[in-house]
């Protein structure tokens, strides 16, 4: 069998079990009487979500594309979330400023530099003010459909994406380097601590205006930042 041909294929079987694992995420219905679950799409503050995922990528500078990711999601109240996520191919990497933002939010604000009973300095304020930009450039809304399913609307205005083309790496009319803007939704099933995400974006370079759609399905842990 020919590679392309090949690769087509599994291309297909990845859309259709991302098809099937949406379907059966949004057909399943919990018994609440017998073995409620907990309410977890009632976040809190400094609740986050680590995972990582198998992704598809549509119209790279090489076509179609599988790839690997990792995210973090930190919700900063019952709805909104500051979201970062790394997707690496061959050949492509993207990434947000969130990766070292939301991390360095998280340990900040458990320790008393975020106190607000006790004075802080002015390079600590400045510092804070940086971490916070540095996880609001991907940003979302978590809206919830049952107490442990939610869908989440969101955008990346930020995102630095890397691309080549295989064998072409000096070619001074693709942009290589560039940010991006990210527009997707993300499906949130949750078993207790353990999330399913099946999500579809849209992304377009403000440097090439090329476009394309990706889509992935994130497994990934959630951690309450109290017993829910």
């Amino acid at each position: 069998m020919k590679p392309v041909i090949l690769y087509k294929m599994k291309s297909y079987l990845f859309a259709l079990f991302f098809l099937f694992c949406s379907v059966i995420l949004c057909a399943q219905y919990t018994n609440e009487t017998s073995n409620p679950s907990p309410e977890i799409t009632n976040h809190s503050y400094r609740d986050f979500i680590v995972s990582a995922s198998p992704d598809l990528l549509f119209n790279t500078l090489n076509g179609l594309q599988f790839a690997g990711g990792l995210k973090i999601k930190m919700f900063i109240g019952k709805r909104l979330s500051f979201d970062s996520d790394l997707v690496i191919s061959r050949d492509y990497l993207h990434g947000g400023f969130g990766l070292i933002g939301i991390p360095l939010w998280l340990i900040i604000s458990g320790t008393n530099l975020y106190n607000a009973e006790e004075s802080r300095s002015l390079s600590e304020l400045l510092a804070m003010g940086v971490f916070l930009l540095l996880s609001t450039e991907h940003a979302a809304i978590n809206i919830p459909v049952r107490r442990d399913l939610d869908l989440s609307p969101y955008i990346s205005l930020l995102r630095l994406k890397e691309s080549y083309k295989h064998g072409d790496y000096s070619n001074p009319y693709v942009a290589n380097q560039q940010a991006c803007f990210a527009a997707g939704l993300e499906l949130n099933k949750y078993f207790r601590r353990i999330v399913l995400a099946p999500y579809v974006e849209y992304e377009v370079g403000y440097t090439d205006r090329i476009s394309g759609f990706n889509m992935g399905i994130y497994c990934g842990i959630y951690f309450p930042s109290k017993t829910k």
